[in-house]
Parts: C-alpha cells; sequence; structure tokens
C-alpha cells in the first residue's frame, strides 16, 4: 500500500478527524473540478531509503496535507485539529 493510501486509511479510521473533515473530502491526487470547500489534499513530500545491514532497509518520509475553505478561521481549526492527530 503506498504512503498516501496508508495516510487515507488512517484518516478513514480516526473519529476526530472524520468529525472534523469527513475522509469522503480527503483527497490524495487531483481535486474533481466544482469541489464544495471544505477539503484536504494530501501529497508525499519525500521519500528516503536508510539502508541496513543485509538487505533490508528502512524508509522514512514526510507528507503534506493542505486545508482549503473560504473561512479562514474554519482552516485554524481544521488545521489545528489535523496536526494534533498526526503529531
Amino acid at each position: 500500500m503506498s504512503i498516501l493510501a496508508e495516510v487515507h486509511s488512517y484518516w478513514s479510521s480516526n473519529s476526530t478527524l472524520n468529525t472534523a473533515l469527513p475522509a469522503t473530502k480527503v483527497y490524495t491526487g487531483l481535486v474533481p473540478e466544482a469541489t464544495a470547500f471544505p477539503y484536504a489534499v494530501v501529497v508525499p513530500i519525500n521519500m528516503v531509503p536508510t539502508f541496513t545491514t543485509g538487505q533490508g532497509y528502512v524508509e522514512t518520509f514526510g507528507f503534506q496535507i493542505s486545508v482549503f475553505d473560504t473561512d479562514p478561521d474554519n482552516v485554524d481549526t481544521l488545521a489545528d485539529t489535523i496536526a494534533g492527530q498526526f503529531d
């Protein structure tokens, strides 16, 4: 499973995130035209493999979640909630 799918799966199973913004309003790619606000977009930032002894490795990754709405106060509230669930 890709990291974006993992983030979306976590969001879907997290009641705090779903209450703030349903997982159906979280996109991991292009957002459909005329999508109603609010919504969020998750994009990968980096993936860095760290090789270990032998053939295995550990990969670290970063992703960005952007929140969009017409109400700046709601964007702040959503961003705080989202950051709290991923920290």
